[in-house]
């Protein structure tokens, strides 16, 4: 799942892959990884197996790392 720039979300959103570059207001789940570009807002608590937040970025909400899931 991608969230491109300049898209704006509010849901929650679960996925494999989630690529955020854009503004979500929504709680993530992403069995794999969670990559916040550059140009990314996340207001939202957060699973991931593997996190990876670009410069730039903003996180706001709580993090929970959890095992990878196929």
């Amino acid at each position: 799942m991608t969230v491109g720039e300049g898209a704006a979300i509010q849901a929650s959103i679960e996925g494999a892959n989630v690529n955020v570059r854009g503004q979500v207001n929504g709680n993530v789940t992403a069995k794999k990884r969670l990559t916040l570009g550059g140009s990314g807002h996340l207001n939202g608590d957060v699973k991931v197996a593997r996190l990876t937040v670009e410069d730039g970025a903003t996180l706001n909400g709580n993090v929970t790392m959890q095992s990878e899931k196929g």
